[in-house]
This record gives C-alpha cells, structure tokens and sequence, in this order.
C-alpha cells in the first residue's frame, strides 16, 4: 500500500531520519574535503614562493658583492697603470750623459721600493751605470745579471724599433736569503737627432708593485695577485678573510710589451644556513607568514569542525521533528 510520507530509515533511540537530512551530511563533508585540499594546495604555493624569496635574496647579495668587487678591481688597475705612467716619466728625464746627476736622481727614485734597480746601458746593450735599492736586498745577489737579459733584450730591441717604451715579461730570480722574486723590466731607449744613444733600464718587483702602488687601496680580507693568461700566480699581496663563500674578479693591466692579469679574490658571508643578515631577515619573515597561515588554518578547521557538530545536531533535531 502506497504512503505520501517521505521514505524514512532508523536512527539511534529508534527514530527516523529523512533521507534528504544524510544527503546533506554527505554533501557538508565533500565539501570540507575540497576545502582541505584547496588548503594544502596554498600551503604548498606559499611554500615555494617564500623558498623563491629566499633564493633571490641569496642571488642579489651575491651579485651586489661580486660588483663591488669588480669595481675594487677596476679602481687598483687604474692606480697601478697611473703609479707606472708618473715613474715612466721620471725614468725618461735621467740624465744619461752626466753620470754624477744620474746617480743622484737615480738614488732619489729608488726610494720607492716597487723600483729596485736602475741601469744606464749604451746603444750596444753594455752597461756603463747601475745602481741597487738601498731598502732592499741586491736583485741579482744570488744570479749574475747576465744569466737573466735575454727577456730584457728582447724589451730594448722592442723599445728600439718602435721607439717607446716596452715592458719585458716576468722571470723568476733567486734571493740570497732563500727566496726568490719576479722581476719584470722597462727598457727606455734614449734617442738625440733621430739615433739611439743609449737604454734606461728599471727593473720591477710585482710583489713590491702590488705592496707599494695598490696595498694602500686593497681592502682587510683581501688578497690581489699577479697571474698569467692561464692562472698561474705571480706574484701575491694580502691575506683572504674567514668566509664561507670565494669571490673572484680579474681585470686586465696592458703594458707595451707585457700584460698582466690583476686577481683579486675576497671571502664573504658567515659559514651556516644564512650567510648574511638579509637572506636571515628574509628567511625570518617568511617562517613568521608561514606560522600566522598555520594558526589561521588550524582556526579554520576548529570553525569546521563546529560547524559540522552544529549541522549533525540540527540534522538531528530535525529529524526527531520529524518523527514526531
């Protein structure tokens, strides 16, 4: 026999539920299983674009401390080539045919220590003056000086025929206390009417050079050196800092004749998880959101939890109406 009630099952304490009151359980607890995943899915999102945040932090201190090295870098070659022009100059105005007068002027110039010989050789290469730093050990103490004049007269024939001044490369000489320097040569040829008379000839040591002409300027923590095209180090000023991470510029120091690449190297940040005080900050304020989004989803799922309580106890109460 047919009946207009609608279709009822039994309920705890033998009442009767309507079937639309479980339906719309069923459809309250999809839906808070789509919130959850929709959740998850914007923990994940914030996750990794705090993760993001922190790596361009880390990129942009890196990048701001390679520049300014760079710019360090620049401004050394800048002194050094300068320091090398002004003793340029002085070395042309030696006065070669009064050997008294060279020897005094030759005397005041030596008293920078980056210079650490002089000569004054005729137009056949023979030396007629020499004069030894008086700050320093003689140069070639240990080695005769003609065991180490192929690279300089190479440098003079080079001065000869372009008429100018030209550098000659770097050689490693031994000192009498057991060490040992690389030298590097100027040769000037001196020219009356048109017709070589004569070569000034000063003699450099790149570990002065960089001691004398760029130490002032190099920063505590740094290291500069002389290298070759292929890395090998000729010569170093400085000692590196306590850091975790190595920065490296380089920059080119043309001479006619000769070219030296200036290194210079400096250790930065602090060994650990954040190396620096901004990538800390970052990382800071990205844990704090992280944390405020977790206080605020598990004070969602406290509201849903209520709220699923109050629809089971309304659902509850309607049926038992219902029954009634």
């Amino acid at each position: 026999m047919s009946s207009s009630q609608p279709e009822q099952h039994a309920v705890p304490g033998g009442l009767l539920a309507p079937r639309s009151a479980w339906q719309s359980l069923a459809r309250l607890a999809r839906r808070l299983r789509g919130r959850n995943v929709l959740w998850s899915l914007l923990m994940l999102l914030l996750a990794a674009l705090l993760g993001l945040l922190v790596w361009l932090t880390g990129r942009y201190e890196d990048d701001a401390v390679q520049d300014r090295l760079d710019f360090e870098t620049a401004a050394i070659v800048a002194d050094l080539r300068g320091a090398l022009a002004r003793n340029l100059l002085r070395l042309q105005a030696l006065p070669h045919r009064q050997p008294s007068l060279w020897n005094e002027q030759a005397s005041a110039l030596l008293q920078q220590r980056e210079l650490i010989r002089l000569e004054w050789r005729d137009e056949q290469m023979a030396l007629q003056l020499s004069l030894d730093s008086p700050r320093q050990l003689a140069a070639f103490s240990r080695m005769p000086r003609e065991q180490n004049q192929a690279d300089l007269n190479l440098a003079c024939r080079a001065a000869a025929r372009y008429q100018s001044p030209a550098y000659s490369t770097s050689y490693f000489v031994p000192q009498a206390d057991g060490q040992g320097r690389e030298l590097m040569e100027l040769c000037i040829a001196q020219i009356e009417s048109g017709r070589i008379v004569g070569y000034t000839v000063a003699t450099y040591a790149l570990s002065d050079l960089l001691a004398e002409l760029a130490g002032p300027q190099l920063p505590r923590g740094h290291a500069l050196a002389f290298t070759e095209a292929d890395g090998t180090r000729l010569a170093l000023h400085g000692q590196l800092g306590p850091g975790k991470r190595l920065y490296s510029a380089q920059q080119l120091l043309d001479l006619p004749g000769n070219t030296l690449v200036v290194r210079m190297q400096a250790r930065q940040g602090r060994a650990g998880l954040f190396p620096n005080p901004l990538s800390a900050l970052v990382s800071a304020m990205a844990l704090a959101l992280v944390l405020v989004l977790a206080l605020l989803v598990r004070d969602v799922r406290r509201r849903q939890r209520v709220e699923q309580d109050l629809g089971e106890a309304l659902a509850f109460r309607k049926a038992m109406e219902d029954s009634l």
